[in-house]
C-alpha cells in the first residue's frame, strides 16, 4: 500500500472540507451550491485516495480514474457502502457533476437547497471521509 499518496490526496480532501464549510458557514443561499461542490471534491479526493494507494495505482499513468463520478469511484474500491452513503453520491453528484457540466438551468437545483439539507450533507461527507481512513488504515 502506497501510504504517500493516500496522504496526499487525503490532505486535498480536507482543503475541500474547510472550503465546503466556509461556504456553509457564510449561511446565504447561493453559496449552498459552492458547498455541495466542496463535499463532493472532497469525497471524491478522499476514495482516490483510497484506490491509489489499495491499489498502488499511478493516477498520472492510469487515466481510467480521471472521473468526478462518485459511483464510478466507489465501484473501483471495491468496498461495500450503505445505502446512506450511497445515496449520499447521488446527492453530491447532482450538486457537482451535474451543475457543473449537464444542468441548464442551475437556479432550480439552488432553489431546491437549504442550510439544513447542505449541514446533513457536510456532516455525511465528514462521517464517510473518516469511514473511508478507517478503511485506509486498518
Amino acid at each position: 500500500m502506497n501510504i504517500e499518496i493516500a496522504d496526499k490526496w487525503l490532505r486535498l480532501s480536507e482543503r475541500d472540507l474547510r472550503a465546503a464549510n466556509i461556504a456553509l458557514s457564510h449561511g446565504q443561499t447561493d453559496e449552498y451550491i459552492d458547498a455541495g461542490f466542496h463535499c463532493q471534491q472532497a469525497v471524491e479526493k478522499a476514495l482516490k485516495a483510497y484506490i491509489f494507494a489499495v491499489f498502488n495505482i499511478d493516477p498520472k499513468k492510469d487515466k481510467k480514474y480521471k472521473t468526478h463520478d462518485l459511483f464510478v469511484l466507489s465501484e473501483y474500491t471495491k468496498l461495500e457502502f450503505s445505502p446512506q452513503q450511497i445515496t449520499l453520491f447521488s446527492n453530491l453528484n447532482s450538486l457537482a457533476v451535474d451543475i457543473r457540466y449537464e444542468c441548464e438551468d442551475e437556479s432550480i437545483i439552488i432553489a431546491s437547497l437549504s442550510f439544513s439539507i447542505c449541514e446533513e450533507y457536510y456532516s455525511q461527507t465528514v462521517e464517510l471521509i473518516s469511514w473511508i481512513k478507517n478503511k485506509l488504515y486498518a
